[in-house]
């Protein structure tokens, strides 16, 4: 199956429905919620439940978690609304499972190859440099290329951090990465998106060849 780059690019951190409704109308495949309370990106359940509320059935809802509970995500993905679940912590094998076992799609960020090697079946993998004072990231550009190593394992490959509308394509084509996720990169502030910086990203995402896989959802 092949699609549309941009059907495997996401907006994370989106924190009111104009902005939803905009990455909707460009084409991306999905836009994030972030529920971790020292984010500057962090958001209400009970927003994002309105936000979800107003998007199309096609586009992923992803909630993006750090270390909690398995009965606190699965509670907020439900309320919420969300499709998809990214895991940007130190959760284990078990909880992947586990929320996968509950229907929905599961992400796990990692910092390098050799965590991919213990992850169940079915789990997308998002790649990024993971160097800040946030989980995530944190705005800061990596060697791309590293994550072409994750090919050995086959699995879903996205990438995230220091991503912007200058350098996505050359980053996406040195990671032969099936997806990209960009926050920062579609801000003018921390945790302010800026609508014509999301409407460049879209721009240079759709000028990628298709993927080979659905990675959000």
């Amino acid at each position: 199956m092949s699609i549309s780059a941009i059907e495997n690019a996401k907006i994370c951190g989106i924190k009111d429905s104009a902005t939803a409704e905009l990455c909707a109308e460009l084409g991306f495949g999905a836009v994030g919620f972030v529920f971790y309370e020292r984010s500057p990106r962090n958001i209400s359940p009970e927003t994002a439940a309105e936000i979800c509320s107003s998007l199309p059935h096609e586009i992923a809802k992803v909630g993006v978690f750090v270390d909690r509970r398995i009965d606190e995500m699965l509670q907020i993905a439900k309320f919420s609304g969300l499709t998809s679940v990214q895991l940007h912590g130190s959760e284990s094998v078990e909880t992947a499972m586990a929320i996968s076992s509950a229907g929905f799609r599961v992400i796990k960020a990692v910092r390098g190859i050799s965590e991919i090697e213990m992850l169940p079946a079915g789990i997308s993998v998002l790649m990024e440099c993971g160097h800040g004072m946030l989980p995530g990231g944190n705005a800061a550009e990596w060697n791309w290329a590293d994550a072409q190593k994750a090919a050995m394992f086959n699995v879903p490959l996205g990438i995230a951090g220091g991503l912007h509308a200058r350098n996505i394509k050359q980053a996406m084509r040195k990671a032969a990465a099936d997806a990209c996720d960009i926050s920062s990169g579609a801000e003018s502030a921390p945790g302010t998106k800026d609508h014509n910086a999301i409407k460049n990203i879209a721009l240079e995402v759709k000028k990628l060849p298709n993927k080979r896989r659905i990675f959000w959802r």
